[in-house]
């Protein structure tokens, strides 16, 4: 990352292509603070949720990176789902429970709800992160969030989710072996009809 940055400042446009930033460095670091400070004392935990509240905010959502885009800045990265997962993890793992882990987290979830990238991972980090009344209550579900699935979410919030794609392809599945089962079975019941 200060690699890129480097090369941008020094105008050295090859080199900052070619150290072109992406999520996965930035991810990296997430996933290293939501795991490195596991019990351990309260100020190394501090530090990691620092850190981790650092990169994300480095990062972009969705939908500001168009208007960053449009400035002519290519050095911003957009959050994915898996940015958003590790956050919720690392909120989950290393903060304390209380009002502020739960300000945090639901403001993180409507950040990636926003951005249609709810996933499995942060759906099931937001569920350890935030107790279920309060993000029953904040969802304002009528069914029970510990029964939901990603499947069941609105479709807004997991649109841009590459995992949303590979849940239309699986209920259509479903759906086809659904009625070839009915199809052999309507066909089994019929009798023989003899020439």
């Amino acid at each position: 990352i200060q690699m890129h940055q480097e090369a941008l400042r020094n105008g050295d446009k090859r080199k900052a292509d070619a150290l072109r930033l992406t999520q996965v460095p930035y991810n990296t670091v997430l996933n290293a603070c939501a795991f490195s400070a596991l019990r351990t004392p309260e100020e190394e935990k501090r530090e990691a949720i620092r850190i981790a509240v650092d990169i994300y905010k480095a990062m972009s959502s969705r939908r500001s990176l168009s208007s960053f885009r449009r400035k002519g800045n290519g050095s911003i990265v957009a959050r994915d789902t898996v940015t958003y997962g590790i956050m919720l993890k690392s909120i989950a793992n290393l903060m304390p429970f209380g009002t502020v882990r739960n300000q945090m987290a639901l403001q993180i979830f409507q950040e990636c709800c926003n951005d249609g990238l709810v996933g499995f991972m942060a759906w099931n980090e937001v569920r350890r992160a935030v107790p279920i009344k309060i993000l029953q209550e904040a969802c304002m579900f009528k069914r029970q969030i510990r029964s939901l699935e990603v499947k069941d979410l609105p479709k807004e919030w997991t649109k841009n989710c590459r995992e949303r794609k590979r849940f239309t392809k699986q209920r259509q599945m479903e759906q086809n072996d659904r009625r070839k089962k009915k199809k052999s079975k309507s066909t089994e019941k019929e009798p023989a009809k003899a020439f």
